[in-house]
């Protein structure tokens, strides 16, 4: 499995993100950003309060809370699907899973240590899907509820590619066939010039693919490309004990089939996606 790894984690882009988006560095930036927001309000609010203890007093109370704010942010978004790192795993968790087998990149911060490292979980996903299936199943009985919910929740999940484009000249008559994404803005008809290849080499057209099901999928195929969507955001928070809550939502009636954590990965995402 390494090449498929390679593959989604070993661009530089991907990696600089790791680094800058890791535990150890928030943990860094947070007395960094500190000093520059106090020195900041410091220089703003100097001119207008004469009395000294009042100005620090004044200037520390707004830095820390500044501070607080941005970090609980970047701490929260960290607790939500990750578009740069758990969807570039999704490909890589579809085949481990025939393995019961899935993974993910978790961080956090030990004795000013960062620790980041890739996690391999056993997960047998029968009874998940199993159960995922059969809500879906009956929420298919009210007319769009289920998929009104994961366009609601999951319109923000859309993953941009680049392909490379295709030139419309060789083609003939096939252009007229071509997406519109695929020709020149500007063609110089009325002056008898037109696009050289060379212009096409290396062009890229870029391609949204939403990670919603389609609505014409069975409930067997949504909930699998549901699981598999969440699977590397759950296993990153499972490892680094940052799962939310209990659910009041039960697998079937023998409940909770999931030994190993409190909320299971059906939970999950019925909780993300179906509530």
């Amino acid at each position: 499995m390494e090449a498929p790894l390679q593959a989604a984690l070993g661009a530089p882009s991907v990696r600089r993100y790791l680094v800058l988006n890791s535990a150890l560095f928030h943990f860094i930036l947070a007395p960094v950003l500190y000093v520059v927001v106090w020195c900041a309000v410091f220089s703003t609010l100097h001119i207008l309060v004469r009395d000294y203890w009042v100005l620090c007093l004044s200037v520390s109370m707004v830095s820390i809370f500044l501070t607080t704010a941005i970090i609980f942010v970047l701490h929260h978004s960290n607790k939500e699907i990750n578009m740069n790192v758990d969807v570039r795993l999704i490909q890589v968790n579809e085949r481990l899973v025939k393995h019961q087998l899935l993974v993910a990149v978790a961080d956090w911060v030990q004795s000013c240590t960062g620790n980041m490292q890739l996690y391999f979980v056993f997960w047998d996903m029968s009874r998940c899907l199993r159960a995922l299936t059969e809500t879906l199943e009956e929420r298919s009985s009210v007319e769009d509820d289920a998929q009104n919910k994961m366009k609601r929740n999951m319109s923000h999940l859309v993953l941009v590619t680049e392909d490379a484009a295709v030139d419309p000249e060789p083609g003939g008559s096939d252009v007229e066939q071509d997406s519109s994404e695929q020709r020149p803005l500007l063609r110089h008809e009325d002056t008898g010039c037109s696009t050289s290849s060379s212009q096409w080499e290396g062009a890229k057209v870029s391609t949204n693919y939403s990670l919603i099901p389609d609505a014409s999928l069975p409930a067997q195929a949504k909930a699998y490309q549901l699981l598999m969507t969440y699977s590397a955001a759950y296993v990153r928070l499972l490892v680094s004990e940052r799962l939310p809550g209990a659910s009041h939502y039960r697998p079937g009636p023998r409940g909770n089939h999931c030994s190993d954590a409190h909320l299971c990965l059906c939970q999950y995402v019925h909780n993300k996606i179906l509530r």
